[in-house]
């Protein structure tokens, strides 16, 4: 921020963080889909990440489409049923490249293990009911307008 603007309009009141839908931009501002008009100078939008995994994609497995909703993921970067798939997702409340890197080196150690001991599958596998499932990632939806 050039000069601290937004932390001087912050500490002036003259900033309000509202958690909304944008129906549509107007001449000067925002209409909200709680009917509620926003006038705004600027609009930073942080509607946080919108992921699809795998971009939509179908994924299969010998021909056979894969639900990948019934899956569960083993630390972040497997999901069980699929073999030989790795992906990386950073984190979404820290450093997305750490994350990259520390799903890169687990790789590349997992890779190392197979090959020294003539492996050519890796298939993580769910492992029951017993387990407490949570969602991949969440993040909140925000729009911040300045007056």
């Amino acid at each position: 921020m050039p000069n601290g603007d937004l932390f001087r309009t912050i500490r002036h009141g003259k900033t309000e963080v509202v958690t909304d839908t944008i129906e549509r931009f107007t001449a000067t501002g925002v209409a909200l889909r709680s009917g509620r008009e926003l006038p705004a100078d600027i609009i930073v939008t942080a509607t946080g990440l919108n992921l699809q995994l795998f971009g939509g994609a179908t994924v299969s497995v010998d021909g056979q489409p894969v639900d990948l909703t019934r899956t569960m993921a083993y630390k972040g970067m497997m999901l069980s049923g699929l073999p030989n798939l790795a992906y990386t997702v950073g984190y979404t409340n820290a450093s997305w490249t750490l994350k990259a890197d520390l799903v890169s080196e687990f790789v590349c150690r997992l890779l190392n293990y197979m090959d020294a001991n003539g492996f050519d599958t890796v298939v993580p596998e769910h492992p029951g009911p017993h387990v407490d499932e949570r969602p991949l990632w969440s993040s909140p939806r925000l729009c911040a307008a300045v007056a």
